[in-house]
């Protein structure tokens, strides 16, 4: 089950028939829970908060409590509290008997409790718009998987010190699982209308790879479920409950894929007006489909319009970048910064929001090394008996804050994921390494100190990329010109139709000449032994009357 849902590029539709199969057992429950449904956590607006996230007192439980094993609401007997919410799984060996009465383990979190920051608006709307491919490797599928997916588990579950339920395989069992989920669902569906994906028939995927990619491809699955529009997605063993509905509805990707067939809506919420994605998607000039993207019930707005009031204007992260992009909106009017395009601004929107959350912790900007050690192909075989003083003293990994922040964060999902090579190898490290701005500016919040040693580092990186390559300039300029599509895959966009028509040709013209050639080969045996019989009274092979195997209509 986790490798289908984690691995492959069933992840959303796997997780969104789970949730659609939960909210149905709880509306079950009986007349006062019938209209059920799981709110999503917008991430976005606890970035910068850390243990005083909103989400922790919103009544689905507090960050845990590092004094009593990490339990949730243990002090005050809260509802999530090991009494009242009792679980049978993440034990520690504080535990015992005595201290649990209710013979049932607690709901356990060490969220805020390292360096990891949750992304701000200005992350999300910058992947949204970057990735227009669901991708393989690299896509939004990726990027969300292992970039958005992978920060918001850790930042609940704690660091590679910690043993939570966020970060262990029993992540379900804490309600803000399905939150999150909900939440990466919702930005699903921003994804797909920002592209244009959401007027795609679900009968018509198989044309656009570019909204829906198999991955891995065949070639490489080795023992990964297939992750084809029509296979099976797997929930073991779920089949054989007798409420599971799975086992009638057989639910696909495709199938999964139009939400309104499946009666899915969301409230917009705050971060669709923050985001600036209205301005910058192609596909907006009918603006958001409100049959799944609805507008704000009148309940929203007023929680909305009541924080307001009050002078809550978010984090003050969520309050810098909104600066930033106020500044950006005036920067672009101006002629020295016209060469910059939409692409460009997003990006250093991001780079600016993520170099204040360091900032505002007394970090340094991050740096990069054009080279640096990591697990070789040798090293897969050992997978997650890699520990994490192996990663922390890789040449170039040791004293680099920003890429030890990487492993000593991200290792226990890592770990509980079958993820540690893929970590040591540094296919993390692109997703939550603090990038540098493509433009330079400041505003009244920037420290100099910081701003001039984020330039300093910038210029650093840059002479380093430049001397390695100082032999490959040409090629470099060469093959940038050429790949200039993005990738749905391991394949260009631009000449994905091509290259699917270059295999088929290809198939048919080896078809026919082996055709033609057995043809030629029995029809000139024929006609020699026609010619020359040697012996003129047995009759000959070659009977005209009947198909002959080297018949072109009957080898075809």
């Amino acid at each position: 089950d986790q490798t289908q849902a984690h691995g492959t590029s069933e992840f959303f539709a796997w997780h969104r028939y789970l949730l659609w199969e939960f909210e149905n057992q709880v509306r079950r429950l009986g007349p006062e829970y019938e209209c059920f449904s799981v709110p999503y956590w917008d991430v976005t607006t606890d970035t910068g908060l850390f243990t005083d996230a909103f989400v922790f007192k919103s009544g689905i439980g507090g960050p845990g409590e590092p004094d009593h094993d990490e339990c949730v609401n243990a002090e005050n007997d809260g509802a999530w509290s090991r009494e009242d919410f009792p679980l049978p799984h993440v034990c520690h060996e504080l535990e015992s008997a005595a201290d649990n009465p209710t013979n049932g383990c607690c709901l356990k979190r060490a969220a805020g409790r390292t360096s990891l920051d949750l992304s701000g608006v200005s992350g999300y709307t910058n992947f949204i718009k970057k990735y227009p491919n669901f991708g393989a490797d690299i896509g939004f599928r990726s990027w969300t998987f292992n970039g958005k997916h992978g920060e918001v588990h850790s930042f609940v579950g704690g660091g590679f010190d910690s043993y939570t339920h966020m970060i262990s395989r029993y992540a379900s069992e804490d309600p803000l699982f399905y939150m999150l989920h909900s939440w990466l669902d919702y930005v699903y569906v921003v994804w797909k209308q920002c592209w244009g994906y959401n007027k795609i028939a679900p009968e018509d995927l198989d044309q656009h790879p570019s909204a829906y990619f198999e991955y891995p491809i065949a070639s490489k699955k080795m023992g990964v479920p297939s992750s084809g529009l029509d296979d099976a997605l797997l929930y073991l063993p779920m089949h054989d409950l007798p409420w599971w509905e799975g086992k009638k509805r057989m639910p696909t990707a495709r199938k999964l894929y139009d939400e309104q067939a499946w009666n899915m809506q969301y409230e917009r919420g705050t971060f669709l007006p923050k985001s600036k994605l209205s301005i910058v998607c192609d596909n907006q000039e009918d603006g958001w489909d409100s049959n799944v993207l609805v507008p704000n019930s009148e309940e929203t707005k007023a929680i909305i319009e009541a924080l307001r009031s009050h002078g809550d204007e978010g984090s003050e992260v969520d309050v810098y970048q909104q600066r930033v992009w106020t500044e950006i909106e005036r920067l672009k009017t101006l002629a020295s910064f016209a060469d910059y395009d939409d692409a460009d601004w997003l990006q250093t929107w991001h780079a600016k929001t993520c170099n204040f959350q360091r900032q505002r912790r007394n970090a340094m900007p991050c740096y990069v090394p054009v080279d640096y050690e990591k697990c070789t192909d040798d090293d897969q075989v050992r997978g997650d008996a890699i520990t994490l003083e192996e990663l922390l003293q890789k040449d170039g990994v040791h004293g680099n804050t920003c890429l030890e922040e990487v492993r000593g964060n991200l290792y226990a999902w890592a770990k509980q994921s079958g993820l540690v090579y893929e970590l040591c190898a540094g296919r993390f490290d692109d997703y939550h390494v603090c990038p540098l701005p493509v433009i330079d500016f400041m505003i009244d919040e920037d420290d100099a100190h910081y701003y001039d040693a984020l330039l300093a580092m910038k210029e650093k990186m840059r002479s380093e990329d430049l001397a390695l390559h100082a032999d490959e300039n040409n090629l470099v300029m060469a093959k940038s010109n050429v790949v200039s599509a993005p990738l749905i895959g391991e394949i260009a966009d631009l000449i994905y139709p091509m290259y699917h028509s270059i295999v088929s040709t290809m198939i048919v013209l080896v078809m026919l000449g082996v055709a033609i050639f057995t043809m030629l080969r029995y029809c000139c045996r024929c006609q020699s032994d026609l010619s020359h019989p040697s012996d003129p009274t047995q009759e000959n092979e070659c009977n005209t009357d009947m198909f002959g195997y080297g018949s072109m209509a009957e080898m075809l």
